[in-house]
């Protein structure tokens, strides 16, 4: 990925060092640290959807998917806010998989909505792949 501020030196060094990966066959994500940067992420991110999916989780009896999704939005100390994107995304995606039928219908708009969220940060995100 291409983690980088843009207009900075590191900016340049980075575009510089994916250039040469590409060259000598590395593929290289296109994702710009500005689309989980700070512009989007104050303004854009909240916890909100998370925590009401999570409570709405245990309302169905889903604890174990509750404590996983709580425990990574709330316990696990990321070093960049796009890792607890990209897990959260994961996390959506099994319970996509494992648990969708199993939802009322509360948690399934809790659900959608926590999708919502992820989308405006990762907007190719696809919870059924």
């Amino acid at each position: 990925m291409e983690w980088y501020l843009c207009g900075s030196k590191q900016h340049q060094h980075h575009k510089i060092a994916n250039q040469r990966s590409q060259r000598i066959g590395h593929s290289v994500p296109k994702r710009c640290f500005e689309t989980f940067g700070t512009k989007i992420m104050t303004k854009d991110f909240s916890y909100e959807p998370f925590d009401n999916l999570v409570a709405s989780l245990r309302e169905d009896d889903l604890i174990k998917q509750a404590d996983i999704l709580h425990h990574r939005l709330h316990v696990v100390a990321w070093t960049t806010r796009s890792e607890l994107i990209q897990e959260l995304a994961e996390r959506l995606k099994i319970i996509q998989k494992q648990e969708y039928n199993r939802l009322s219908e509360a948690s399934k708009s809790h659900f959608l909505t926590a999708v919502t969220m992820i989308k405006r940060v990762i907007p190719d995100f696809d919870e059924d792949e």
